[in-house]
């Protein structure tokens, strides 16, 4: 079965004092432009292969093309960057200068925003649970919107799609039951492949306050999209292979009905690693994997 692969990973404006700066203020100020308009997910930039849009305070990428390559989603994101420093160049607040950050979590500053709320796309940034998501292992998750104005962080997330063209195994997915059995693979394998892998633990940990949970995922007609990870994989060419390496092998010990045997004997210690941000423990445990 052939898989192509894809992502939509977060970035993070900010300054040195004021932490995140959402694009929606941004665009108040008149400092950046929009090409597409939309209440939640204006976009800044779309070509062939990839667009840049908001999302809560975030600038989000969205890969255009599936890929068969993870090499070629690095340096699709990697080219992303670069358009998005192009969009930001110059660009302060407050006169201080912007940067980017790839962070799995950053702190907000709720003052800044607060006799702006009435415009709706700077009060994206103070819910979490706008677009409908769910969970394969916590199954009394239920993905609504929740008001987080008095919670000082936000989240990056790096989103993992993988599709296929393999009308059986799609059709498998349709089925709630069988689709939270993959997901639970792809936790054991490319959610501990995250955290063996984080450059910042600390912040993965603190993700985990509602993203980043073991079994977060979103169906898609083209396959799944597992929504643990935060951004931290697009750093490297080594752990964007690694991430995509992984859940390939998930896939795989799903289509071998391995779905038993590795949950009975690793689905709780991977809960465990993902929830402490547990890198020694993510290791141990994927050095067994077969």
């Amino acid at each position: 079965m052939n898989l192509t692969y894809g992502a939509d990973p977060e970035f993070f404006a900010a300054t040195e004092k004021h932490g995140v700066i959402s694009p929606a203020l941004l665009i108040e100020e008149n400092k950046i432009r929009i090409e597409e308009y939309d209440e939640k997910h204006p976009v800044f930039y779309k070509d062939d292969r990839f667009s840049w849009m908001m999302d809560g305070v975030a600038f989000e990428i969205t890969l255009l093309q599936p890929h068969e390559n993870p090499e070629n989603i690095y340096y699709t994101i990697k080219d992303a960057l670069k358009t998005l420093r192009s969009i930001l160049n110059g660009v302060t607040f407050e006169d201080y200068p912007i940067k980017i950050e790839t962070l799995p979590a950053i702190r907000i500053r709720p003052e800044i925003y607060q006799e702006k709320l009435a415009n709706p796309m700077i009060f994206q940034g103070f819910i979490f649970g706008c677009d409908e998501d769910f969970d394969a292992i916590e199954m009394n998750y239920e993905g609504n919107t929740i008001d987080v104005f008095n919670h000082e962080w936000r989240y990056g997330a790096g989103h993992i799609h993988v599709g296929t063209d393999s009308e059986e195994f799609l059709n498998k997915l349709a089925d709630r039951a069988e689709l939270d059995k993959m997901i639970q693979l792809a936790a054991i394998y490319a959610g501990n492949t995250a955290i063996a892998f984080s450059s910042n633990p600390k912040l993965d940990r603190q993700r985990t306050f509602h993203y980043g949970r073991p079994g977060r995922f979103r169906p898609q007609d083209w396959g799944f999209e597992y929504r643990t990870p935060s951004n931290l994989w697009t750093k490297s060419l080594k752990t964007t292979k690694k991430i995509f390496e992984a859940v390939a092998k998930a896939v795989e010990s799903y289509e071998n009905n391995m779905w038993k045997e590795l949950t009975d004997n690793f689905l709780e210690e991977t809960i465990k690693n993902i929830l402490d941000a547990d890198k020694k423990g993510a290791r141990k445990l994927l050095a067994q994997l077969p």
